[in-house]
């Protein structure tokens, strides 16, 4: 019973929670399995819930881990982003806020303990979200899963019970256990995470309850460091080893180009690294080796598979390649000569697009490890100079074969610039490269022999008892016999070293001979047939073991996870009914590992592929690609974030295989539910079928990650309708439907003007930047949100239109139009650290943006694009400003400054120009002035320890070395730049106190000032052509007509109409529509079009005929007031003069900002009334009662509105939008 203050009995609003066993349980398995110290509370109250957990944050120290498991009420704090454990005693207190247990967390951020919490709240995301945003300025240290989304509940303990039935499958002490990696010291907190929502999933299903809960956590970035910083369940498989090899010198993890390699070279799965089993082809081995340490030669090698060509290549890599040649230390070595300058970049190219396989070689070459185009990497072996030897293996397994040989091969060859080696099974793979061929079929069948008994009998000493001295006869037998029997008469549809491999294994689990006669006699028994030997060898298995292969067959990737073997090999069975136990997967993994290749997943687990392709081909039906897509689908738990990262990495894999991809790219559940970079590549493979979902990652990739949900899939819904995809567009939207999309021209709206109109970009160091029209007094006229804070802008002009550019602490660079647009044209990516400063220049006729970072680089950009065309690397320390200038009888250089100094590169190749020049003052900025030149201004005096005195700003030219212009300003400088304000070269000045001067550089005149609403940390200057103004002003309208709802756009000589029936659109040549009208007309309705002039045209909105109507003259329409009939009578709503709206006597409150247009009609028996305001948001309300019935969010605000029947027509600022209301939307 819970007391109050005074002892007496009071209302239960927190009822007693008897979960003391699910608590008791997992304290076990956290001491037991884990190893901690555990301590548990019952029922303390809430001041003293919140000092136990305050106290054991404050008590350990930076190596230290401590984990915080609460299961109590939650309810959210109203007056803070938190969210309140409540104690026994039901009080609500600052102390047990979970916000506030994060701050103490935030204070240690430097020196405290790894802490997670694991919250068994309702409501309990809440805290998540709360985590987002202070994780942004503070260390990672802190990580938070929580049972429930905001604002939902949480039942049970499940989340509680769910955590420990995890822990024990990680310990092995519940079956089945999760298939860990030992490569990974401890379990992936993601990984955790969804196991844990996955298994709250399940609970509830097992119970049958209807009560559904989210599992939410902070999110981890698996390829990022928080993998190492998050030390809270150490991995029992982990085992201690040396690095994994890897062909790319820098990185972490498994390299699976190494891996690849070091298995071919091996010749068998139980072969470690370094220890190769296979050998012979010696002959052809040296032959390459000798072509390709001379003059820079092609060479393709060709053959069945299975023949030999990737251990031939794998033999040859592992020895010389400069990375994996001292791990493979027992491999059968060429001529003992290292290749020329040790350079050399080996790719298999199974499953790897075009770029994948440009980045993988790029990896390995110095110099173009930033290269993601073909040119790229040519351009940038050229520029180094040498020659290296690139190696590409398997290359019909490359998802566009055609592609890399036309695209990167051709163009690598024609030039000789490198020792180029490729393997393919046929010449026809390979058709139209000038290269010399090496064919393995045709090898000579005396050494062929020779080269398969010596590999067969290595293979039978690593076999008991064949391994023993008693069977060395035997062995000798059975190895020449399987060697003769390969080599004489028919030739195999496999290659022979496949086949003999196959083979041995078989002869595994055949009683062992040691007669010799018996031992030739089963060598001579090699079936040629390869599908025979393989299903004598598995038809002698368990049932099991052939549709669990056959799984693994079907294997994407770097393999396939344990977790979702069950359900596919089911459908690789003729009773799709049946189905494997997790734990007959896991043992017949265990037990078949000679068919299989392991690797570590990045999430933790072990994938799995069949150790040859050929194996693959034989064991996939290809009938049945449809059963393991629904297989594979069928795992998702409901939730794509909760799918296994196998499925939803390689889902649309499957789904091409099974060709049902329509099926899976219209779910915009699966769309939005892994990184968008990894989604990009892979829905860019489908072409145009899938041009709106890549436009929709790509939108979504820009976008900050503290959007709003509702605003994101709403704005993402609009991208998907503006690439005509209504269908993605409607399953995206979630709330209002888009269905009609018309693009207006860009500037249609812009103010007539015969002189350039200065504009000021302005951030305050968040993840915002800002646009101001310089007028009396400054507006802002447009705003943009990076997805991090924003360290630096500038603007660039491209194809006659102005840019900004903004270049962020997430390392990359967004390129935003300047006007009303949702997401930026484009997001550059490549440096390594926070973006520092940003420039734009022109060469030739290509617009570029020049970048420099914290990580010591300038990166030069193709605006068109988004290329990285070049790095320069040769700085002392991170760049802090930079500039493009052209000295006199020069060409371009950029100035960079560092810490100590400028430096003066040539910006393209050849870079002869190399200049370094220390300043004496470190407070320096370089901006670009007109005319090619740039300045140098130094910042001179105290006011960094005085801010309240004055500065003194120099301007220096750096062409001439002149003093341009020496400035007295008070107060802190925050921010400075140059640029162009009425033709005049000018500096703008930000200081602490939130203003901004403008100096004229050319002038005497005194500066001017005005006050920003933030302070600024990042300015730039730009000017907007002069532009006239457009007749046809914005002209939209609806009405009802022919079962739906009538729609017109008018759009300078064109009119575009819409109705579900049909969408069309006319043009009248030399005319300009001013307004456009849509009319009843009998049953049906009919539009008018009203040019300047006072002519008029209409038109039948289904036929689009011409009709000869008499047409009334067009009456303005207000787009700030309009009315309804009711049946009390008529409701007029009206924006006022303060931007407030109202309907009839209610005053309608909800939007942030004025609001800009309004439209009133009936629907369904109910009047309405719809706003749209400066917040960019759209609001329904009901006009009687006023009340707001819902929000949608635009992609920009409203200029006008017209709404009819369930559709409501947008007007903003480059597009016209319809929207399809429903009436569980009211």
């Amino acid at each position: 019973m819970l007391l109050d203050k005074d002892g007496e009995p009071r209302s239960p609003e927190f009822g007693e929670l008897p979960y003391g066993h699910e608590t008791a349980h997992l304290a076990d398995v956290l001491q037991r399995g884990f190893h901690f110290d555990v301590g548990t509370h019952k029922d303390p109250s809430s001041t003293k819930l919140g000092e136990l957990v305050e106290s054991a944050i404050r008590a350990h120290h930076q190596d230290d881990v401590v984990l915080i498991h609460v299961l109590t009420h939650g309810v959210p704090n109203p007056d803070f982003y938190g969210m309140y454990a409540i104690g026994n005693d039901g009080e609500r207190v600052k102390q047990a806020d979970v916000a506030n247990w994060l701050m103490v967390c935030a204070e240690r951020a430097r020196n405290g303990p790894h802490v997670l919490f694991l919250l068994d709240l309702c409501g309990a995301g809440e805290a998540v979200r709360f985590d987002d945003a202070i994780r942004r300025t503070k260390a990672h240290r802190t990580w938070i899963v929580a049972a429930a989304h905001a604002g939902t509940g949480a039942f049970d303990a499940r989340f509680t019970r769910a955590v420990g039935h995890v822990l024990e499958r990680v310990t092995g002490d519940r079956r089945p256990g999760l298939d860990l990696s030992s490569g990974h010291r401890f379990l992936p907190l993601d990984t955790f995470a969804r196991q844990v929502g996955t298994t709250v999933t399940d609970l509830a299903d097992a119970e049958g309850r209807a009560a559904r809960q989210t599992v939410t956590g902070t999110r981890v970035d698996i390829a990022a460091s928080d993998v190492v910083l998050v030390p809270f369940f150490p991995n029992p498989r982990y085992r201690a080893e040396a690095p994994a090899p890897r062909v790319v010198p820098s990185g972490s993890g498994y390299d699976r180009q190494a891996g690849h390699f070091l298995s071919a070279a091996s010749g068998h799965p139980v072969a470690e690294a370094g220890n190769g089993l296979f050998t012979g082809r010696t002959q052809e081995l040296n032959t390459l080796f000798g072509r390709l340490t001379g003059e820079p030669a092609t060479l393709v090698v060709t053959g069945r598979a299975g023949v030999g060509k990737s251990a031939l290549l794998g033999m040859l890599v592992c020895t010389t390649h400069p990375q994996l040649s001292t791990v493979a230390t027992e491999m059968t070595r060429p001529l003992a000569v290292p290749l020329p300058q040790g350079r050399m970049a080996a790719v298999t190219a199974r499953e790897l697009d075009l770029t994948a396989i440009v980045v993988a070689l790029g990896a390995q070459l110095k110099g173009a490890r930033d290269a993601r185009t073909p040119q790229a990497l040519i351009d940038a072996i050229r520029r180094h100079g040498e020659q290296p030897v690139l190696v590409v293996d398997a290359l019909e397994e490359a998802l566009d074969p055609s592609a890399v040989l036309t695209e990167l091969l051709l163009p690598l060859s024609s030039p000789r610039i490198c020792r180029l080696l490729v393997a393919a099974r046929s010449a026809e793979s390979v058709a139209g490269l000038p290269a010399e061929p090496m064919d393995l079929d045709s090898a000579d069948p005396e050494q062929l022999r020779d080269d398969l008994e010596e590999y067969a009998t290595r293979l039978l000493r690593r076999l008991p008892p064949y391994s023993t001295s008693e069977y060395v006869s035997a062995r000798a037998h059975l190895a020449a016999a399987i060697a003769e029997a390969l080599t004489s008469g028919e030739r195999s549809v496999w290659g022979e070293y496949l086949i003999t491999r196959l083979y041995v294994q078989h002869i595994a689990d055949r009683e062992p001979v040691r007669d010799e006669a018996a031992a030739r006699e089963l060598g001579r028994s090699v079936p040629l047939n390869p599908a025979d030997l393989l299903d004598a060898d598995l038809s002698r298995r368990p049932s099991w073991v052939r549709p669990v292969l056959s799984a693994v067959a079907w294997a994407h990737g770097d393999g396939m996870p344990s977790e979702v073997m069950p359900a596919v090999a089911s459908a690789c069975t003729d009773d799709p009914h049946l189905r494997p136990t997790d734990e007959q997967v896991a043992d017949i993994l265990a037990t078949n590992g000679s068919y299989l290749r392991r690797m570590p997943g990045s999430d933790g687990f072990v994938r799995y592929q069949l150790f040859h392709e050929g194996l693959a081909d034989r064991l996939r039906d290809r009938s049945r690609a449809a059963a393991v897509f629904d297989a594979l689908i069928s795992t998702v738990p409901g939730r794509w974030d909760l799918a296994s990262p196998y499925v939803r990495q390689h889902a649309l894999d499957h789904a091409r295989d099974a060709d049902q991809v329509d099926k899976l790219v219209l779910d915009p559940a699966f769309l939005l539910s892994g990184p968008p970079e990894d989604r990009i590549a892979s829905f860019e493979q489908l072409g145009d079928r899938a041009a709106a979902q890549v436009a929709v990652l790509k939108a979504a990739r820009a976008m900050p990650d503290d959007i709003d949900p509702d605003r994101k899939r709403a704005e993402l819904a609009v991208e998907a309708l503006r690439h005509r995809s209504p269908e993605l567009a409607g399953a995206l939207s979630g709330g209002l439907r888009p269905i009609w999309h018309v693009a207006l021209p860009t500037g249609r709206d812009a103010p007539e003007s015969s002189r350039s109109t200065p504009m000021l970009v302005v951030t305050g160091g968040t993840s915002r930047v800002e646009v101001y029209h310089l007028s009396d007094p400054p507006n802002l006229a447009y705003s943009y949100k990076h997805v991090s804070s924003i360290r630096c802008v500038a603007t660039a002009r491209y194809r006659n239109e102005n840019e900004i550019l903004c270049g962020g602490n997430d390392h990359s660079i967004s390129v935003w139009p300047l006007r009303h647009v949702s997401v930026p044209r484009l997001v550059l990516k490549g440096h390594r650290g926070p973006v520092r400063c940003i420039t734009s220049t022109v060469v030739g006729e290509q617009t570029i943006a020049v970048s420099g970072g914290a990580d010591r680089t300038v990166r030069l950009w193709d605006l068109e694009t988004g290329e990285l065309l070049d790095t320069i690397t040769t700085y002392d320390g991170p760049i802090l400003d930079l500039a493009v200038m052209k000295p006199p009888n020069r060409r371009k250089v950029v100035v960079a400054r560092t810490a100590h100094g400028t430096h003066t590169r040539d910006l393209l190749e050849p870079r002869r120009t190399r200049e370094n020049q220390r300043l004496q003052k470190d407070d320096a900025v370089l901006f670009p002035l007109a005319d090619d030149n740039a300045a140098l201004i130094t910042i001179h005096g105290d006011w960094s320890t005085a801010p309240s005195r004055s500065a003194e700003l120099r301007v220096n030219d750096l062409s001439s070395h002149k003093l341009m212009k020496s400035v007295r300003q008070q107060g802190m400088v925050t921010a400075v730049c140059t640029g162009q304000v009425a033709g005049q070269p000018t500096m703008a000045v930000a200081t602490s106190d939130g203003s901004v001067w403008l100096h004229g550089l050319d002038s005497d005149e005194p500066p001017t000032s005005f006050p920003l609403s933030v302070q600024a940390r990042g300015l730039a200057l730009t000017e907007i052509e002069p532009t006239a103004r457009v007749p046809a002003a914005r002209s939209i309208a609806a009405g009802p007509g022919y079962g739906g709802t009538v729609l017109a756009v008018g759009d300078r000589d064109s009119v575009h109409v819409h109705h579900p029936a049909t969408s069309w659109s006319v043009t009248a040549a030399h005319e300009t529509f001013a307004a456009v009208q849509v009319r009843p007309l009998d049953d049906g309705a009919v539009v008018h079009a009203h040019v300047v002039g006072g002519r008029a045209f209409s038109f039948h909105p289904l036929s689009r005929n011409a009709l000869d109507l008499p047409v009334p003259p067009a009456a303005p329409v207000a787009k700030d007031r309009d009315w309804v009939l009711t049946a009390h009578g008529a409701i007029t709503a009206r924006i006022d003069n303060d931007g407030a709206l109202t309907a009839g006597a209610h005053r309608l409150v909800g939007h942030h900002g004025a609001v800009r247009c309004v439209a009133a009609w009936r629907w369904d028996g109910r009047a309405l009334v719809v706003s749209g305001g400066a917040d960019s948001t759209m609001r329904i309300w009901d006009a009687e009662r006023g009340l707001q019935l819902r929000r949608f969010w635009l992609p920009a605000p409203a200029n006008a509105i017209r709404a009819s029947g369930s559709t409501v027509l947008v007007d903003m600022a480059e597009e016209a939008i319809a929207f399809e209301l429903r009436e569980e939307h009211l």
